[in-house]
Order: structure tokens, then C-alpha cells, then sequence
């Protein structure tokens, strides 16, 4: 009785679950990717920044600062030896692309290097592709490979399925089975042991069929030396692990329903100030 009573009372509590299709990508309590603000003349003869950065994903040379976001596990500790306060968390968690020369930003005194007058938005390059095709109509159905992952992309897929999330509303569905699949999402760096397992995977799938890189892990190894992707991927989702919530913008992205380009908006944000 008490059970029954309770599902009535639930019929009348106000949802939960979010909206994420126009979500900023800024988690103001979360560290995000470091966001350089500082004199370049400070940076070339300290470099502690590029010492102390597990993944290597920092650079630093006489004109310029580079950082590699693919590689970035968001921990912060450039920031935090950082003695002239050049580098600062900045919240921003979005960190995804079909283009993965998109995740890597040179810097230098006065911001980003790069110009993007030459070269279109990440997503045109996929929607001629026949799985854009498939999946920006229908969604897509998923099989997921753990290919020496530390586990935390597989934690993070599980919470993305209740209901403060509920991916599934997107469309994106997680299947037993390869076979069934249009999207093989892979996690970890590819080791030795799993590049065997993945390609059966891969090879079991039926065209249109993509690969999606999930984590940090996968788009660049992270700590461990990366392996070798079946196909290169369509997509790329950084993280240490990606959150529930990236994931589902990511996929949003990837199916055509958000407009979002990683190197324009963080250009964007970093003019608005951290």
C-alpha cells in the first residue's frame, strides 16, 4: 500500500531529468581544460607546466604555448604550479570533435594562434558520410569495447542511462551485440591484448558503421602508449572520464542536432574571460 501510495505521489513531483541540448558546456565547479592567459616571455624559461603534465599534452617554445586537449585529463596540476597564474581552470568540459587536430591549441601573448577562416566547421566533414545520414534521423544503437580502459568511460555510460539524463531519450541505445550496432564506441588506449578483440568487433558490424573514440584514453592513450583504431574514428570525446552530460551533448553534436564546434566556442569563451 505504502508502494502504490508512493507512485501516485511521484505522478505529481516535477521531472528531473535535464535538458542538455542548449547547455553552455561550462561547469563552473568542475576544473575543465587549463585556459592560458599569461606572457609567453614568462613561460619559455620555467616550463614547469610541461614537466608536471602526466599525459604531456603541454608545450612550450619560444613563440608560442601549445596544449593538446585531447590528451588533457583535466587534473589541474599545470594550474596549480603554475607561478604567474598563466594557466587557469576554466570550468569548460566540452571537449569534442570530428576533427581531431581540433582538440590540439597553440597560444601565444595574445591569445589562439590559429585562424579558422580556412577551414570549415568540424561537422561538415561528416554529413556526406553515410552514418551521419543513418544516425542524425534515426539515432544509433551502440556497442561499447573496453579496450584496457581504467573503467571510469564505463561508470560514466551507466550513470548516463538514469533518470537525471536519460539517454536513451536521444536516441542512443547500448547493445549486447556488435552485430546490432551502427556505432562501435571504444575506451582506453588499445592495448595489446584488446587490438585483437576490437577488430572482431569491428569486423562483425554491418555498413554504415563508425567508430566513436570515448575518454581521453582513447583519442590519445593518455598515460599509456595508444594502439591502433580499426578505422580512425569519426568522433572524438575527451575526458578523464567524458560526464554523463558531455557525453550526451557529444552525441547531440554527432548526430546533427546541436551546433557546437570545440575550437570556435572555447576561442569564444576565453574572449569572454575565465
Amino acid at each position: 500500500m505504502i508502494g502504490f501510495l508512493q507512485e501516485i505521489f511521484n505522478l505529481f513531483k516535477p521531472h528531473v531529468t535535464l535538458d542538455l541540448r542548449t547547455h553552455n558546456g561550462i561547469a563552473p565547479k568542475a576544473r575543465g581544460i587549463p585556459a592560458y592567459k599569461g606572457d609567453l616571455s614568462h613561460c619559455t624559461d620555467c616550463k614547469k607546466c610541461e614537466a608536471i603534465c602526466p599525459t604531456h599534452c603541454i608545450e612550450v617554445q619560444s613563440d608560442k604555448i601549445s596544449f593538446d586537449y585531447g590528451a588533457c585529463l583535466q587534473c589541474s596540476l599545470c594550474s596549480d604550479v603554475c607561478e604567474n597564474n598563466s594557466i587557469l581552470e576554466s570550468g569548460f568540459v566540452d571537449v569534442y570533435s570530428a576533427r581531431r587536430d581540433d582538440l590540439k591549441v597553440n597560444y601565444n601573448s595574445s591569445g589562439i594562434l590559429e585562424s579558422r577562416k580556412d577551414l570549415p566547421e568540424a561537422m561538415d566533414i561528416l554529413k556526406d558520410d553515410p552514418i551521419y545520414k543513418l544516425v542524425h534521423k534515426n539515432g544509433f544503437n551502440f556497442r561499447e569495447v573496453c579496450a584496457g580502459s581504467n573503467t571510469g568511460v564505463e561508470w560514466e555510460i551507466g550513470a548516463s542511462y538514469n533518470n537525471v539524463f536519460d539517454m536513451e531519450n536521444i536516441g542512443v541505445r547500448v547493445v549486447a551485440s556488435p552485430k546490432h550496432a551502427d556505432i562501435l564506441l571504444v575506451s582506453g588506449p588499445i592495448s595489446e591484448n584488446m587490438h585483437h578483440g576490437l577488430n572482431v568487433a569491428w569486423d562483425s558490424m554491418a555498413k554504415p558503421r563508425a567508430i566513436i573514440a570515448m575518454g581521453t584514453e582513447a583519442v590519445s592513450g593518455g598515460l599509456w602508449k595508444h594502439g591502433i583504431f580499426p578505422e580512425t574514428p569519426k568522433f572524438w570525446i575527451a575526458g578523464d572520464p567524458p560526464r554523463p552530460d558531455v557525453m550526451i551533448r557529444a552525441f547531440l553534436t554527432f548526430m546533427g542536432r546541436r551546433d557546437f564546434d570545440f575550437k570556435l566556442k572555447w576561442l569564444e569563451f576565453l574572449k569572454q574571460g575565465t
